[in-house]
């Protein structure tokens, strides 16, 4: 992976029982799936509680991290968590 295409970890932020994952900017989401790997940096109880993802950086998903993004939710949901 080149220096250009290099990402650094997302933001994440606890406050009570809400997460907040703000995702990286300048990501070369055309690539990879960025999100599933920006995702990864949540531990799996995360999926329990309230999370709320900032798209601020993001300018567009391609049709790979749209699919990650529905599978998360599907799976926070029945992990009785909430997905904003």
């Amino acid at each position: 992976m080149s220096d250009s295409t290099r990402l650094s970890s997302p933001k994440v932020e606890w406050i009570g029982n809400l997460t907040i994952l703000t995702f990286t900017a300048n990501a070369t989401r055309d690539v990879e799936d960025v999100l599933a790997r920006e995702l990864e940096v949540l531990p799996a109880a995360t999926a329990q509680q309230h999370l709320l993802l900032n798209f601020t950086h993001v300018k567009c998903l391609n049709s790979t991290e749209l699919g990650t993004l529905i599978s998360f939710h599907q799976r926070a949901k029945r992990a009785g968590g909430r997905l904003t």
